[in-house]
């Protein structure tokens, strides 16, 4: 019987956080949220790839901007077939990494003072628009 193929889950790394809320009391309000994600494969060996995240908050009514770069590292144990490496590649990798991002910016939005910002979960099995108003409630 063949071994099935595996993922496996390395590392996250917060890349970049850029923070700009001025110098206002922020009221509660809307938010425009953008995520992007991509899938980067290693050159010399194509079992091992990452998942970059790139969310961007911006305040509709408010000076408030937010931009976060985060990255989970991965490898494909065992021989994966087409279906099970994009499978690995555009569902697991960021169902997996996405919890993380979540945290950091609410923690991050708790921790400047202001209320906490949690961006809605995603269903990576599902195409959706990415681009969504969001409430600071």
């Amino acid at each position: 019987m063949a071994e099935l193929a595996k993922l496996k889950f390395h590392h996250f790394e917060i890349i970049k956080v850029l923070f700009d809320r001025g110098d206002t009391i922020l009221k509660d309000g809307e938010f425009k949220v953008n995520i992007q994600h991509i899938t980067q494969i290693n050159e010399k060996n194509e079992n091992l790839f990452r998942t970059v995240f790139i969310i961007n908050i911006n305040g509709k009514e408010n000076p408030f901007s937010l931009q976060v770069q985060a990255m989970g590292n991965f490898e494909i144990l065992g021989k994966a077939n087409k279906s099970i490496k994009d499978n690995f590649l555009n569902i697991s990798s960021p169902s997996i990494i996405y919890p993380y991002i979540r945290a950091f910016i609410s923690n991050i939005t708790l921790q400047s003072g202001m209320n906490p910002i949690t961006i809605p979960p995603m269903n990576f099995a599902i195409k959706t628009n990415k681009e969504k108003p969001l409430s600071s409630d």
